[in-house]
């Protein structure tokens, strides 16, 4: 499959994507709208790490559909972290700012360890919290 996901703690405040080299735009809202109802069967906040170290980034389309998707997202998500190396780090810092805020929501971390620790610190004091969330 060539976007996975799974929740990545067993309490489910973390949903995980994990995309293979193969994805395209279809499979991705196919797998959001998947994403969506399982995360809003949560009673809490529910934050999502999107792995695409082992992918290239979908370049084509790419402003137009991230933007689309911005549109569907489940009520109580957080924020979202992507993690990736160089390339989808440049393509992060030079688009991200004209996404209609998303750089509020969306993030980017270099590796799982650093997306963990911004999700850890974006859980601090938020009212949103379920209690044992916030101890994460």
């Amino acid at each position: 499959m060539p976007i996975r996901t799974s929740w990545y703690d067993p309490e489910e405040t973390i949903r995980y994507w994990k995309f293979d080299d193969d994805w395209d735009w279809g499979q991705f809202f196919v797998t959001l709208e998947q994403s969506v109802q399982a995360v809003e069967a949560r009673p809490c906040r529910v934050d999502t790490i999107l792995d695409l170290r082992d992918t290239h980034l979908k370049v084509g389309g790419l402003v137009d559909n991230f933007r689309k998707s911005l549109r569907i997202h489940a009520r109580n998500v957080g924020i979202a972290v992507v993690v990736g190396g160089p390339f989808i780090r440049a393509v992060w810092t030079v688009l991200s700012p004209f996404w209609d805020g998303a750089n509020e929501r969306y993030l980017y971390a270099p590796s799982l360890d650093a997306a963990l620790t911004i999700i850890r610190h974006s859980r601090r004091d938020d009212p949103s919290m379920c209690t044992n969330q916030a101890r994460q």
